[in-house]
């Protein structure tokens, strides 16, 4: 799906995205809803899909910042949507090691 919805590369400031929306009943099966970077490769989540105890582990609640795939995001909000499934709408946040993150990528090529 291209839709990108004004959405833009938190890295790069690109605004050529795919978007791959949430859902398990369409072309794409996807639990997770994210966007991908056309110019520097980033995927940027939306919504993960987590269960109770990874919720408990990961100590992920309103307001804190967590890692996913590499990148810090913050929670913006927590939806029960089953017996033990739960949404966590993320939004991208300020990363905390920005140096150690760059030479990661640095290494990857």
């Amino acid at each position: 799906m291209t839709l990108s919805g004004g959405r833009i590369c938190p890295d790069c400031g690109s605004d050529r995205v795919d978007f791959v929306q949430r859902g398990l009943a369409g072309p794409i099966n996807a639990t997770d809803q994210y966007y991908r970077c056309h110019a520097c490769g980033r995927v940027t989540y939306e919504i993960v899909t987590r269960t109770s105890r990874e919720l408990r582990a990961g100590r992920i609640e309103p307001g804190r910042v967590i890692r996913t795939a590499g990148h810090s995001y913050s929670v913006r909000r927590i939806l029960k949507i089953g017996l033990d499934e739960y949404l966590v709408y993320l939004r991208p946040a300020e990363d905390p090691f920005p140096r150690l993150r760059r030479q990661g990528q640095g290494q990857e090529r």
